[in-house]
């Protein structure tokens, strides 16, 4: 292989290399205990986690029966849980602080659902860095916790060396006591996705672009050395 052609192999190689490393590190979890499974008390706070109001634990899904499909392992939250005697208020929930690098893009992933009480809508707010997006989870006919969860994503750039992420309950059309159509959470994953520009990281249509681009340089090389050779 000629020093020129050895050259362009090993910026194509590193490129790649660069890519793979990337994409390994956005599988990192930045949030202690998405998955609610380094706790088992059902009174005290998650581990890594601070309720917004009164204490709350998790609940094991075998404590539910078998009408509500686990999203991820054994535990999930509620809002309304047995701290509070499944009773809820606006403005509850939980939430968790993480480190961050201003410009850089995350992604928040999470499963969600609710109580599924009869007639009942709620409206569940997740905060990240002070911006917040509502789901509202109307009950369906299918009876207490036999609303499966689903999943939802959300892309944040980072504007802070701290950013806080939570699950509060916004609003419920329950009059009285609230309690019996809370929001669910599972499965919550905080992930770096692109470090500044979301474009820095070439997409996979990029590459043929790329590697042409390389072709044309080793060409404009040896057309370089050709004019070299003829003067001498």
């Amino acid at each position: 292989m000629s020093f020129r052609k050895s050259i362009a192999a090993n910026i194509i190689i590193g490129a790649f290399a660069s890519c793979a490393i990337a994409s390994t590190a956005q599988a990192q979890n930045l949030l202690v205990n998405g998955g609610f499974e380094d706790s088992d008390s059902g009174f005290v706070t998650p581990t890594g986690w601070t309720n917004i109001g009164p204490s709350n634990g998790v609940v094991p899904y075998s404590a539910i029966g078998p009408g509500l499909t686990p999203y991820e392992g054994d535990n999930f939250y509620t809002i309304g849980g047995l701290g509070t005697n499944g009773i809820s208020a606006i403005g509850w929930g939980i939430g968790q602080s993480v480190a961050t690098t201003i410009g850089n893009t995350y992604r928040l992933t999470f499963g969600f659902s609710d109580e599924n009480g009869p007639g009942l809508e709620t409206v569940l707010g997740v905060g990240i860095g002070g911006t917040v997006t509502q789901y509202t989870l109307t009950a369906t006919n299918a009876g207490f916790f036999a609303r499966q969860f689903q999943t939802a994503t959300i892309d944040y750039i980072a504007t802070g060396a701290l950013t806080n992420i939570s699950f509060t309950l916004l609003a419920t059309n329950e009059l009285g006591i609230i309690g019996n159509n809370d929001p669910l959470i599972d499965g919550v994953i905080f992930e770096q996705i692109a470090v500044g520009n979301p474009g820095g990281v070439p997409e996979p249509a990029s590459w043929a672009t790329m590697i042409g681009g390389f072709g044309f340089a080793g060409a404009a090389m040896r057309r370089r050395s050709a004019g070299r050779i003829a003067i001498a």
